[in-house]
This record gives C-alpha cells, sequence and structure tokens, in this order.
C-alpha cells in the first residue's frame, strides 16, 4: 500500500472512524450478543460490542466513544425486552434506522413477566438463544447480501453447537433430586422452566434494588419450605445479603453467571454456560 494510503487509515483509525477495508460494520448492545452475533459473522465482518467490560446492561451512561460506535454502524444488534431502555434517545440522536432487536418476536408463551416487563434474560436458554441467531442471521443477510450464503454456512455450526448444549443441559438435570432453586436476581426463569427446574425465592427482584424486609422473610420461608440447599449468586452481585442467608441456613453458596458481563470472545457463551451447568448439577445432586 503507498505510504499516503497508510498515513491515511492511520489517521482514520485514531479518528474511530470505519476502516473501509472492514466490511459490514455490527455493533451488539451487551456482551452475549458479541458472541452469538461473532459466531455469525465469521471474518465476514466486523463486531464491536457497545457496553465496555464490566458496565451495567440496565442502566447505561453513553460516552463519546460510544455514541461514535453507533453513529458509524452498519447494524445495530440488541436484546431488546426493555433491556436496554438507555438505547432509544441514542438512536434517535445519531439518526440510526438498522437496529434489530433479537430477542423480540420469539414465541411469545415463552416470555415472561418481571415487575410488569418482560424478562429479557432470553439467552439463557440455549434453545431461546439458537432463535435468537437466526434472527442474527437474517438481519446480517439484509444487511449484507452478498455474503448471505456464507452467512447461513457459519450459523449452522453454531446452531449446531447450540443445540447439542441443550441436549447436555437435558440429559444432565434431568435425574436431579433437587429441582428448587434461589438466585440473587430474576435472570433464570427461562433456563428453569426449559430444564423443569423451580425458582422458588429471588433476593433482588429488581435490579440493583434491595428486597424490602418483607421480601427477606418471604425468601426466608421458602428457603425453608422448599428444602433449597444452595444458594446461586451471579458472579458479579454483591453477596453480603445471599453469604448471610447461606450461613442462617447452613447451605452452599455457589455461582451462576447471567453473562451480562461475558468476555468479548465467540466461546464465551459456550463456556459459561457449561460452567452454569457443571454448577448446577453438582448442587442440585
Amino acid at each position: 500500500m503507498p505510504r499516503v494510503l497508510l498515513l491515511l487509515a492511520g489517521v482514520l483509525a485514531g479518528l474511530g472512524l470505519p476502516d473501509a477495508r472492514a466490511g459490514l460494520r455490527v455493533v451488539t448492545t451487551v456482551p452475549v450478543l458479541y458472541c452469538l452475533a461473532a459466531n455469525v459473522a465469521g471474518n465476514l465482518a466486523t463486531v464491536e460490542n457497545l457496553l465496555p467490560p464490566g458496565a451495567d446492561a440496565h442502566d447505561f451512561q453513553f460516552t463519546i466513544a460510544e455514541r461514535r460506535k453507533l453513529d458509524h454502524a452498519d447494524l445495530i444488534l440488541a436484546n431488546g425486552l426493555a433491556l436496554e431502555s438507555w438505547l432509544e434517545k441514542a438512536l434517535r440522536n445519531a439518526g440510526q434506522t438498522n437496529v434489530v432487536r433479537c430477542a423480540e418476536n420469539l414465541q411469545d408463551a415463552w416470555i415472561r413477566q418481571s415487575g410488569g416487563k418482560p424478562n429479557p434474560h432470553v439467552w439463557l436458554d440455549p434453545l431461546l438463544a439458537a432463535r435468537m441467531v437466526t434472527n442474527i442471521l437474517a438481519a446480517l443477510q439484509r444487511a449484507d447480501p452478498s455474503n448471505g450464503a456464507a452467512y447461513a454456512v457459519n450459523a449452522a455450526g453454531y446452531l449446531a453447537r447450540l443445540h447439542a448444549l441443550d441436549r447436555e443441559f437435558a440429559v444432565r438435570l434431568d435425574t436431579v433430586s433437587r429441582r428448587s432453586i434461589v438466585t440473587s436476581h430474576d435472570a433464570f426463569p427461562y433456563l428453569a422452566r426449559r430444564y423443569r427446574l423451580t425458582i422458588v425465592g429471588v433476593l433482588e427482584e429488581q435490579p440493583e434494588i434491595d428486597p424490602s424486609p418483607a421480601q427477606l422473610t418471604a425468601l426466608r420461608a421458602a428457603i425453608r419450605q422448599h428444602h433449597v440447599g444452595v444458594l446461586f449468586a451471579d458472579p458479579n452481585d454483591r453477596q453480603g445479603r445471599l453469604r448471610q442467608l447461606a450461613s442462617d441456613f447452613q447451605v452452599s453458596l455457589a455461582t451462576l453467571d447471567t453473562l451480562e458481563a461475558a468476555p468479548l470472545t465467540p466461546g464465551s457463551y459456550e463456556e459459561a454456560m457449561r460452567r452454569n451447568l457443571e454448577t448446577l448439577a453438582r448442587h442440585l445432586q
């Protein structure tokens, strides 16, 4: 490449502008969507995630860098189901219309309500994650039809792995003796329903809102009534109250990952879900 073009490419990169060689520029809102999209896109598109590591998907404040990502995206992949309530105004300001909400238009009977809003954590059911992948595939094919067949090949391979992951969950959890679980917040209704577990209590029914004394009393009663043997916390939770409950009832405290802060790697979804499966299988025996 001539020296002047190399210098120009360096200037564009420094400004955070899209590289013309990069092909379709896709921006996902949360890490789990990055993982799903990266497996379909392969090397045919550039996939970036909007939220920085550790950011709260439920309550996010934009910086200039994140707004620039939106401005220059060819396609934006959001979860939907009210997870990214902060996104709508930013999209209007950026003039962006090519937005796909990957968790919407799933089978309505599967969508759970939490506090009057749809529960957005559909990705924690591998088969619903697979439905999200088919939505991502359709979005990529519409945005980049010349690579449509190649996206389909990538998606087929990934969907086969997600269906294999579902079978692993079904087999491992079919014979567990304990089926009642308590979680730190309301992220697992889809996983529980898929594999015939019952969530009998949730510490934080709304994210980052401490439980009331009445809620804590009800949670203690549920732990006692259902002979709960383990409490499940998210890796990023403030675990003081759960740790105290576990101590009070002399039960275990374990970790289930919601993947809201998953690493930005194509394999992170499968890796984290298999860790979740190991945790469930071990503590529910």
